[in-house]
């Protein structure tokens, strides 16, 4: 069952990613007609929660972990659901805006520095679960060489 959320949730990741990376028209597009929110805010916010998903779901050691690396790993990946479920207000905040655009303001909100920010935070997402993974298979490589039995 786990095999399959992980599959599901990095299928949902893949989609998403591949939608904002070639700036499908569908991003700037409201969702209501009434709230100005993007599909584009939308579309990258599940996918910020489905990447880290399906490796949570991928990987039983960081599932169930039963060592302090595989714990340490677990909780990171626990902070990067919940920031990435906080992503909306998260960079609403930073932005001022629901459309996450900034301007050369000298003011922090929706300003050059808030926009550092927001990349910042973006980059984090997404690349702490990658790092996560990259150490994950070192463990494993470096476990697999090991004299242990």
């Amino acid at each position: 069952m786990y095999r399959l959320k992980s599959i599901l949730a990095f299928s949902v990741f893949l989609i998403s990613f591949y939608l904002l990376a070639s700036g499908h028209p569908v991003l700037s597009r409201p969702m209501f007609p009434v709230v100005p929110l993007p599909w584009g805010n939308w579309i990258a916010w599940v996918g910020f929660i489905a990447f880290p998903l399906s490796i949570y779901y991928g990987i039983s050691s960081i599932r169930k972990p039963k060592s302090r690396m595989s714990g340490f790993f677990h909780i990171l990946l626990k902070l990067n659901l919940f920031l990435a479920f906080l992503w909306i207000p998260i960079t609403y905040g930073l932005s001022g805006n629901i459309t996450n655009t900034f301007s050369e303001k000298a003011s922090f909100q929706g300003g050059q520095l808030a926009m550092k920010m927001f990349w910042a935070f973006n980059g984090i997402l997404l690349f702490l679960p990658i790092g996560i993974l990259f150490a994950v298979g070192i463990q494993k490589i470096l476990g697999f060489f090991s004299l242990k039995k």
